[in-house]
């Protein structure tokens, strides 16, 4: 089933690897399985600036990589997510850390990044801090703001 996405002007999409811009609105098709992100999806290596957010961004960097580049970004993510498991005590966010790396050894990328966005969220929560992906448009056009009113649900 084709999946359809809208872009806006100068809004920008990942696609196997290839940087696509688009110039003016349109509407694509991906006719069959590639590996894709929306620029409001990505984080930039600047933005990794805490344990959770570098979770999310070895995720995303797994995801994208290249079979060369992918078991280096597998190194980096068990690290990172190893990292976050010692320093917490939360068993519903361990039991997130869990989930995460289950769905990434099943290379389903989506729901692993959604775990990630949750987890950035719980740090942010303890933290007492805003987060930086999530659902809502950020206002500089960059990645999104994530609500951090409560820790999130385990899925």
């Amino acid at each position: 089933m084709p999946l359809k996405i809208r872009l806006k002007a100068d809004e920008h999409l990942v696609i196997n690897g290839a940087l696509l811009k688009a110039v003016e609105p349109t509407t694509l098709l991906l006719m069959n399985h590639a590996k894709f992100m929306l620029d409001r999806q990505i984080m930039r290596p600047d933005q990794a600036t805490s344990p959770a957010k570098r979770i999310y961004f070895a995720v995303q960097n797994t995801y994208l990589a290249t079979a060369e580049e992918r078991p280096g970004m597998l190194t980096f993510l068990r690290q990172c997510v190893g990292d976050f498991r010692e320093a917490t005590t939360s068993a519903p966010i361990r039991q997130k850390l869990d989930e995460l790396e289950r769905l990434v050894g099943a290379d389903d990328f989506y729901p692993a990044l959604q775990i990630a966005r949750d987890i950035m969220s719980y740090e942010d929560l303890i933290l007492g801090v805003g987060s930086i992906l999530g659902t809502g448009a950020a206002e500089d056009g960059g990645p999104e703001d994530v609500p951090d009113t409560q820790i999130p649900p385990l899925r």
